[in-house]
């Protein structure tokens, strides 16, 4: 389920930029180790597709690996990483 925050900042950061502006980010899956943690917001690729509708999505890329965190624990990561551009 999306926070439903997001959606608001999201539309924060498109009404901000300029036109043909860009915006990266990236978000994390719901295959991720840490998925089911209520302080984090995992997406699926549709609802990241859905929240990102107002921009041309130009790389969508899902990330999945084993992986160290900054603690030196390894983990299952899920990401997705974005570059789209304000039309």
């Amino acid at each position: 389920m999306m926070h439903y925050l997001l959606p608001k900042v999201i539309g924060k950061i498109y009404n901000s930029l300029e036109d043909g502006g860009y915006l990266l980010c990236d978000f994390w899956g719901k295959k991720d180790s840490w998925y089911g943690d209520e302080k984090t917001v995992f997406l699926e690729k549709e609802e990241i597709e859905e929240l990102l509708k107002k921009f041309k999505i130009l790389k969508l890329r899902e990330v999945e690996q084993d992986g160290e965190t900054a603690l030196h624990l390894i983990k299952h990561w899920h990401t997705f990483w974005i570059v789209a551009k304000k039309i």
